[in-house]
């Protein structure tokens, strides 16, 4: 409900890490344009599947700070036994200009921990496109996946989340609360980062 009250039918939505399509149909019936990113073949072709009744664009993508192709196991949100896949790795800012993918009102990430190397790679989306961001925020979400970062500190390279706040991000938590910059210092979670200037006081 927070997140549908700050956009509009035909808004342009960018799921990174949709699984199945569990956030995009939501979205994409309430009339929203949905882009899927989904990097692990089986959940993609999955996902392709269900929502194909709904108008949704899907890409077999998985996010990172760089380009590059692996034969690994992936986290892929079941508790299955992990299959090893060949898993594509792209720099979503990359990735959405080549194929001329519309610039986003809302982008939702939830990646299991490996939001702190793929935020690396959407520095424009950050910086200048500015959208609403709805992040699974896996605070020290270690992997144990080989293969699989998963969560990684700033200390070795990982993203530091208080460049949300100096960008002029307010931070918001699931129920829709303001929080302080700190809170991501803390804790994980759903947030919500609002630019500024798309949010009343």
């Amino acid at each position: 409900k927070p997140l549908l009250s700050l956009l509009k039918k035909d808004s342009i939505v960018y799921d990174v890490g949709a699984y199945i399509g569990t956030f995009a149909i939501p979205l994409a019936i309430e009339g929203m344009r949905v882009y899927s990113f989904e990097g692990f073949p089986e959940n993609y072709r999955r996902c392709t599947k269900n929502t194909k009744p709904y108008n949704i664009t899907n890409y077999l993508c998985a996010v990172s700070d760089r380009e590059y192709t692996t034969t690994s196991k992936f986290n892929n949100c079941t508790d299955n036994e992990l299959l090893v896949e060949e898993i594509k790795y792209y720099r979503l800012d990359d990735f959405v200009k080549k194929n001329n993918i519309p610039n986003p009102d809302l982008v939702k990430v939830d990646i299991e921990g490996m939001e702190t190397l793929a935020l690396h790679g959407m520095s424009n989306l950050l910086e200048n496109v500015r959208p609403i961001w709805s992040m699974g925020y896996h605070y020290k979400f270690y992997s144990d996946i080989e293969g699989y970062p998963g969560w990684v500190d700033v200390k070795d390279g990982g993203f530091d989340f208080k460049k949300i706040h100096e960008l002029g991000y307010a931070i918001f938590d699931e129920l829709g609360r303001r929080q302080p910059p700190e809170i991501l210092d803390t804790r994980g979670g759903e947030f919500m980062f609002i630019p500024r200037e798309k949010y009343k006081v």
